[in-house]
């Protein structure tokens, strides 16, 4: 697949970590930005009566280990 078939990766799913895209799969450590297909999981709280949330985790992992 042509990178130029590829769309920007909004901010919201980069790394709470890095705050950079995800480079490489969880599970098996294969580099995700080249023709990898894979799938970014986020999950945040949210507080009761305020406008802040926190991000409990964030991962990447390609289709091949999904």
């Amino acid at each position: 697949m042509s990178t130029s078939n590829f769309q920007e990766i909004p901010k919201v799913f980069y790394s709470y970590q890095t705050q950079k895209a995800f480079c490489n799969c969880l599970v098996c450590n294969c580099y995700l930005l080249d023709d990898e297909t894979y799938v970014i999981e986020k999950a945040y709280k949210k507080h009761p009566g305020y406008t802040a949330q926190d991000v409990i985790f964030d991962y990447a992992i390609c289709l091949l280990v999904h």
